[in-house]
């Protein structure tokens, strides 16, 4: 009997302790006892209540990049504006030079690089109405000046100081293009050997090539077998010319001539196109 009440006390026991156990509040759990990936979601709500005057950097990086992709503001890391490839000054030893002559070095340096400048005439011809497609179609990208890709600078110092010596400018007519732009070109000439196909890609939308012509030294356009963006074969550089026009063959040559050996390639179909 005694033995009998025992274990009814023990049994009794028992269910009190599971009871109390059911009932009492859970424990807190910690980052460290949850899963890695329910840690990982809570530690990304918790950076996401954090305002920029608390994490100022990542607010910043949450800024989407509203940059067009063929602006030319947005290119300005990679594209350099023409003029700006004389802007580098040549290194001068100063150590033994008073301020005064570091100073006339310099301004003489920056004379040579304006001089050299001076070479080139930028008429971009799709930021007018005077193209074979009757239309500026760089105006809706406030495209006005001539940007080129870096790589494209040594060259082109290379070509102004050959044409200073010749006492002769270079006519720009087209450099960097927006990749629209060369879309439009193509539905209108859908002709590779003059428009570059925009699916594949062109230098000029590269910022890698530059159409040009010869001037005087007063800017006056040096005559040429064709006009430019002529769709033909005297736009040809192996196009002859007859024996009247003799001299716009010879212009043409010595065109490519300095700009084959400033570093620049030239194209079979086009005179004034040429790439680096």
């Amino acid at each position: 009997m005694i033995k009998s009440s025992i274990f009814y006390c023990a049994l009794l026991v028992v269910c009190i302790s599971t009871t109390n156990a059911m009932r009492a509040p859970s424990a807190n759990i910690s980052e460290s006892n949850l899963p890695e990936s329910e840690a990982t979601d809570s530690n990304k709500m918790d950076s996401n209540k954090l305002d920029s005057s608390t994490n100022p950097s990542a607010a910043k990086a949450k800024e989407p990049n509203t940059a067009h992709p063929h602006d030319v503001s947005a290119k300005k890391p990679t594209l350099i504006k023409i003029d700006s490839a004389f802007d580098t000054q040549t290194a001068t030893n100063t150590s033994t030079q008073k301020a005064t002559n570091t100073i006339s070095a310099t301004n003489a340096t920056q004379t040579k690089h304006q001089s050299l400048a001076d070479v080139f005439i930028i008429n971009l011809a799709y930021d007018s109405e005077a193209n074979f497609m009757g239309r500026n179609i760089y105006a809706r990208f406030d495209l006005h000046d001539c940007y080129v890709d870096a790589s494209l600078l040594p060259p082109l110092k290379k070509l102004a100081s050959a044409l200073k010596k010749r006492a002769l400018k270079l006519i720009v007519y087209d450099c960097y293009r927006p990749q629209e732009a060369q879309e439009y070109a193509w539905s209108i000439m859908p002709d590779p050997r003059y428009v570059a196909n925009p699916a594949r890609g062109s230098m000029h939308t590269k910022g890698k090539a530059i159409d040009v012509s010869l001037a005087d030294k007063n800017g006056a356009p040096l005559p040429m077998p064709s006009h430019f963006d002529a769709f033909d074969e005297s736009a040809h550089p192996s196009y002859q010319c007859k024996n009247d026009e003799a001299h716009k063959c010879q212009n043409r040559d010595l065109l490519r001539m300095l700009m084959l050996e400033s570093g620049f390639k030239g194209i079979s179909s086009e005179w004034w196109h040429f790439w680096h």
